[in-house]
């Protein structure tokens, strides 16, 4: 089980990382985002009940998907809005990604960052995704 997954963009100008998973006895699971663009960190803490977490594994399979089949782009949203990040395919293997992350549920202090990530960086993710999230895929 990862302990954290790290999607670099390809210049390598920036990260958001997710770690620090834990999941409660009720089934609530809690993690930690961190973006990092040009040394700059925001971090926020996500958490989520079962169905997002199916959400969110869903999600990265269509971005993990070859671009040519999209339609339109691809968003995900956290629970209670402290994190969204939208995707356009920019190429064959190269995604333009929209993070926004909160500092918390009601907070208008909202930070927005641009990154490219290449497709692979995604069909990564959508396999690391169902373990890190403690999701039990056959």
């Amino acid at each position: 089980m990862p302990h954290r997954i790290q999607l670099w963009s390809i210049d390598r100008s920036g990260s958001l990382e997710v770690g620090r998973p834990r999941l409660a006895w009720d089934n609530w699971f809690t993690c930690v985002a961190t973006l990092d663009v040009a040394g700059e960190f925001s971090s926020v803490e996500l958490g989520m009940i079962t169905p997002y977490r199916h959400f969110w594994v869903d999600w990265a399979i269509d971005v993990a998907a070859p671009p040519q089949s999209w339609r339109g782009d691809k968003r995900w949203d956290s629970e209670h809005g402290e994190m969204s990040i939208a995707c356009v395919a920019k190429s064959r293997d190269e995604v333009d990604a929209w993070i926004s992350m909160y500092e918390g549920p009601g907070s208008d202090r909202e930070r927005q960052e641009h990154l490219v990530f290449s497709l692979e960086v995604f069909v990564r993710l959508a396999d690391a995704l169902p373990s890190f999230l403690r999701l039990n895929y056959q």
